[in-house]
């Protein structure tokens, strides 16, 4: 692993929900008559302050807001972001917005990390639910989730 991702790390077991990372139940389970869902209860629960940090981090990383689709378009373009690709460790939730599928290129260095660690030690996916937001989309997300979206500086 790199340099950044101790840091990254630490970004994801603040984060919990904000990153959305969770193993997947395997489907030969799904046929059991009792089977029961398990809620998932994060050892890390988002909150606040929990944003407050990471807002602070990114701040400290120099790291830019992307204010619209636009502004995505071209971070595409120029590579700054680039496409999260599923493999057989990890997979990506179907209704995640093709559009929105991508990530910082040493964020992705690190989901392919910790999916293939877990892969190679449960023999399960990991699935991705959520990955970059402009500010506009941050806005919406407001209404539905004060907790997501309160920390965030442009909301």
């Amino acid at each position: 692993m790199r340099k950044s991702a101790p840091l990254l790390l630490l970004t994801l077991a603040l984060a919990g929900h904000a990153f959305a990372v969770r193993p997947v139940i395997s489907p030969r389970y799904h046929h059991m008559h009792r089977f029961h869902r398990v809620a998932w209860n994060p050892v890390f629960k988002p909150s606040h302050e929990s944003l407050l940090l990471q807002n602070a981090e990114i701040n400290r990383l120099s790291l830019p807001r992307i204010y619209d689709d636009k502004e995505l378009n071209r971070l595409i373009a120029n590579q700054d972001l680039v496409p999260i690709v599923p493999n057989e460790a990890l997979r990506i939730q179907p209704t995640l917005d093709p559009g929105r599928r991508y990530c910082r290129p040493w964020t992705m260095d690190f989901v392919s990390d910790i999916s293939q660690a877990y892969y190679k030690e449960f023999h399960e996916q990991i699935q991705l639910n959520s990955a970059v937001r402009t500010v506009l989309v941050q806005r919406k997300l407001r209404r539905h989730n004060r907790i997501l979206a309160s920390g965030w500086p442009y909301g």
